[in-house]
């Protein structure tokens, strides 16, 4: 006794005590609001929410002071909202990452997935082979050569999809109809999913979200 004594010494002034018991009281508390919100975080993975914005900042470091022939650094900035039983929550995603030729003119490859699309060829495949010269690959997609290899990944022939295409002019303009479509359904970025229940899935990252809606649809 005498060995706790001198390890907690006893106490004799009120207000010390009453501070000691508040103290105690605020930890319980503590603890207890974060069980409560950790059991409401677990539904927050199936839980529906919109994006408020997303943008893209990007620059271009070199060690050799010749931002040309550096590589070019981007930050991915997603401010998304979601509700828990009645209550919104916002966040904000960064994720940071480096890609050698991004952003490139994309304008070749674009013309080239439109043009498969007119002569029935799979412009899925071209369009993901494309994406990944780009970002897996680390290619440029304005060079002909690498969409023609893109191509020949997809089992397609670049060169006799493009002589069968129309003119740049109105591959352009089909480009900007189809994109009028996609922001119609709220479609902001690639990859983007809209199923007929007018649900909606974007990115990479949610490919397994989306292969469970198709499963319960």
């Amino acid at each position: 006794q005498a060995a706790l004594h001198a390890v907690f010494p006893r106490v004799h002034h009120p207000i010390f005590a009453l501070a000691a018991g508040l103290f105690g009281l605020l930890c319980i508390g503590s603890w207890l609001w974060n069980r409560r919100h950790v059991r409401k975080a677990f539904p927050w993975l199936v839980t529906k929410g919109r994006i408020v914005s997303s943008k893209t900042e990007s620059y271009i470091t070199s060690s050799s002071g010749q931002s040309s022939s550096g590589r070019r650094y981007y930050h991915a900035l997603i401010e998304f909202a979601y509700t828990v039983e009645g209550q919104e929550y916002h966040n904000t995603v960064e994720e940071p990452g480096t890609v050698k030729y991004f952003p490139s003119d994309e304008a070749p490859g674009t013309r080239l997935v439109i043009a498969a699309k007119l002569a029935g060829k799979d412009a899925h495949a071209l369009a993901t082979e494309i994406g990944r010269a780009l970002w897996e690959r680390e290619e440029n997609i304005a060079e002909p050569g690498v969409l023609a290899a893109a191509a020949k990944r997809a089992g397609l022939d670049a060169e006799a999809i493009a002589k069968a295409a129309p003119s740049d002019a109105e591959l352009d303009k089909l480009h900007d109809q189809f994109t009028a479509d996609a922001l119609q359904h709220g479609v902001f970025g690639a990859p983007s999913y809209v199923l007929e229940s007018g649900e909606f899935f974007w990115g990479q990252d949610r490919l397994d979200f989306l292969d469970r809606a198709l499963a319960n649809a």
